[in-house]
């Protein structure tokens, strides 16, 4: 058994999904597939991550990255693995507030701004 097609290094911005594929010359049958995130075995809650296997392509869905999902992804088949890299590139929101006072006579009149920016780490 070995790997026609070994996992890849991913890339994706914080809230893309990312996906990991894989494909081996063949599966025997009643072989385990498991799938590790540096190192320990991950579970398929359907919610964060989606494991498919489809013959002899296996793969591994996260639908929106946060920065914690960055680490080595590895899939373990029989006595085979592979493994690959999943950086995330965050996003950092920096808001800033600007104040302008103007006074007039006795009278004072305050205007505050708030302006977002989203910036990319």
């Amino acid at each position: 058994m070995e790997f026609v097609k070994p996992l890849e290094k991913v890339e994706v911005t914080e809230g893309q999904p990312a996906t990991f594929t894989c494909q081996l010359a063949k599966i025997p049958k009643n072989s385990p597939v498991t799938w590790l995130k540096d190192g320990k075995p991950i579970l398929a809650d359907g919610k964060d991550v989606v494991m498919k296997a489809e013959d002899t392509v296996l793969s591994l869905h996260i639908p929106a990255t946060v920065l914690d999902d960055e680490a080595e992804y590895s899939v373990v088949v029989g006595k085979v693995k592979s493994a690959a890299e999943l950086l995330v590139d965050g996003k950092v929101t920096v808001n800033s507030l600007i104040c302008l006072q103007l006074k007039y006579n006795s009278l004072t009149l305050s205007v505050i701004c708030l302006q977002r920016y989203q910036l990319r780490s």
